[in-house]
């Protein structure tokens, strides 16, 4: 298992698009989350980060929605049931995403100004494990901004309401960011304000039970369909075609860049080629730890039996 760890910790330690923060973080521990992930009943996971695109539209980034589907996938097919959670200006891409991959998963709307919606969603699904991939979270300020440092308060609804609820009525939390600026993220806000240029204004302020940091936020999506494979002894990571057609769908849904604001098939500024190639990692990995785990049940067997 340590192999295994070690092999998904130097997979998503990389930083192909320079976004500084990997480089001063810890390497990414895959342990806690193999560990929080073991007893998955009801999972809600909430995505979707929205900024302004150069024509003035506002659109839902590629990566979080993505992640999430493919998270969505992984957990449904452990047998928990599992919402997504995002609000009006990400819904029609996060829904996309969700439709792709994970059609039987419900996408849930959070609608600005309606606090008390977000204490009916948690009531409603009593989620074991409340997981936040690529969503504002909100700064010390109470303001909430991209990663340039644009406050983007009226573009979204105030999820952090719903993360802090779900984790109140017990969920094990994990959040997953590539910027600092994302919810659950809080636990690296000494580093964020220190280290990144703007840090201290932009650097998320709640924390999660498990916060797992990565060049590209997507990539942890796949991360947890790893380690949730390997506890089902089964590859539960998309295809390479499946990836293509999610991406496909979420352009379709109007989703563009976090970096370029563009629509394009890539995330965070790498072409897809690029993002595919850390899936295809991850995949080898996890194969490579279920051939040494058949390998050693076989051995065992042999000595039961002698």
């Amino acid at each position: 298992m340590k192999r295994f760890f070690d092999d998904i910790s130097d997979i998503l330690s990389q930083d192909p698009g320079g976004r500084g923060l990997m480089r001063f973080l810890p390497r990414p521990d895959p342990a806690p989350a193999y560990a929080a992930l073991g007893n998955v009943r009801r999972a809600l996971i909430v995505t979707g980060f929205p900024i302004r695109t150069p024509d003035g539209r506002v659109a839902c980034e590629t990566d979080g929605p993505a992640g999430a589907a493919d998270m969505a996938h992984a957990l449904a097919a452990c047998g928990a049931a599992v919402g997504i959670a995002t609000d009006e200006t990400s819904f029609a891409q996060v829904r996309a995403a969700a439709d792709c991959r994970a059609p039987a998963v419900r996408t849930y709307l959070v609608r600005r100004g309606d606090p008390a919606a977000a204490g009916r969603l948690v009531l409603d699904l009593a989620p074991t494990h409340v997981i936040a991939i690529e969503r504002p979270g909100k700064a010390a300020d109470g303001h909430f901004y991209t990663s340039r440092g644009a406050m983007i308060d009226d573009l979204l609804a105030d999820t952090d309401l719903l993360y802090s609820l779900a984790r109140e009525s017990g969920a094990l939390s994990i959040a997953i960011g590539d910027g600092g600026n994302e919810l659950g993220t809080g636990a690296h806000r000494a580093a964020v304000s220190r280290l990144i240029p703007g840090g201290g204004v932009i650097a998320a302020q709640q924390d999660a039970d498990v916060a797992l940091m990565t060049g590209v936020s997507n990539w942890w999506g796949w991360g947890v369909a790893a380690l949730l494979g390997a506890r089902a002894g089964r590859d539960l990571l998309p295809t390479p075609a499946q990836e293509t057609r999610l991406m496909r769908a979420l352009l379709e849904a109007g989703a563009v860049d976090g970096i370029t604001r563009r629509p394009a098939l890539s995330t965070d500024n790498l072409p897809l080629e690029a993002n595919l190639a850390v899936l295809e990692a991850l995949r080898a990995a996890l194969r490579r730890y279920l051939v040494r785990r058949a390998q050693n049940n076989e051995e065992y067997s042999r000595i039961e039996t002698a």
